[in-house]
């Protein structure tokens, strides 16, 4: 869960042509919708993952690259 405040979202899509951007939410509506969650899969052990995918290909210079890189200059 989020904590209290604000929630940064980011999203990129850069093979359908849509750039970095950023949108910001009450943090408290996310908390307040957990009444309502309803689970769809049950968890699975470890053993029944799948391997991960790949690292996606990102926008130079974006959130998401600087978080792929371990830069901590925009948390």
């Amino acid at each position: 869960m989020p904590p209290p405040g604000e929630l940064t979202i980011i999203v990129a899509w850069p093979t359908r042509d849509i750039p970095e951007s950023r949108t910001v939410i009450p943090g408290d509506l996310i908390a307040q919708g957990v009444s309502a969650n309803v689970e769809l899969w049950p968890w699975q052990s470890e053993d029944d993952e799948p391997p991960p995918p790949p690292k996606p290909a990102v926008p130079e210079g974006g959130w998401f690259a600087r978080q792929m890189t371990g830069d901590p200059t925009d948390g």
